[in-house]
């Protein structure tokens, strides 16, 4: 019974990690403020690639991701250890 218990916490765990995985991924392709759509050599840019909070945001979910995808390969490893 305390088997199945843990075994259910570390699914909990794996898909909450897997979670912010995603939601990273996704932060990626809808920027804050858009794309630029007019015909120009930029197209399809950010608007706010200029702007020091938009490369904050790209910096800090760059290591969201790094650090979600880690958590969840280290957290599949450890299970393969433990059959």
């Amino acid at each position: 019974r305390e088997k199945v218990k843990e075994s259910l916490m570390s699914i909990k765990r794996k898909y909450k990690k897997t979670l912010i995985a995603i939601v990273t991924f996704t932060a990626v392709f809808t920027v804050p403020g858009g794309y630029k759509s007019e015909d120009n050599p930029n197209q399809g840019t950010a608007i706010l690639t200029r702007n020091a909070f938009f490369r904050a945001f790209v910096i800090t979910n760059a290591v969201a991701m790094v650090f979600s995808l880690s958590a969840v390969f280290v957290h599949f490893i450890m299970s393969l250890k433990a059959f």
